[in-house]
């Protein structure tokens, strides 16, 4: 066996605490920015906060529609478009931040927009009266 030669730190070994700090010492075992590690400390933080949203997403999609004899298909295709919707801006909004780590506040755009969405759903569910009034003629 050959004993593993020593090289750079790698940033996904490392700790998101020390991410945070970005000292000097680990500055140089990494070659990073203290911007570049406070960009991946946070997109860490993010995932964890964008996998809440995107439950939530999937279940206020499942609960807004409500019982139909012809299945949740509906259903299930709105929660596929809102979740595609939200990931493909997290992925664009990421290949922003790995351009230019200063920009990592906008990390968490697509989680607040999940969120809403989220929200959104869960409250059209909470409230299924609230529909539009029947036009003249038209019958309830």
């Amino acid at each position: 066996m050959t004993t593993p030669t020593t090289g750079a730190r790698s940033i996904r070994a490392t700790t998101t605490f020390d991410l945070l700090r970005a000292s000097p010492a680990l500055q140089a075992d990494t070659g990073l920015t203290p911007e570049a590690m406070i960009a991946e400390a946070n997109m860490r933080m993010n995932k964890a906060f964008q996998s809440i949203a995107i439950s939530l997403i999937g279940f206020g999609a499942l609960i807004v529609g409500g019982f139909s004899r012809f299945g949740l298909w509906r259903q299930i295709l709105i929660a596929i478009v809102l979740l595609v919707v939200v990931k493909s801006i997290d992925n664009t909004l990421e290949g922003m931040i790995d351009a230019n780590a200063r920009l990592w506040p906008f990390r968490y755009a697509a989680t607040l927009l999940g969120l809403g969405i989220s929200w959104a759903l869960l409250w059209k569910a909470a409230h299924p009266r609230l529909r539009r009034a029947p036009a003249q003629g038209e019958t309830a």
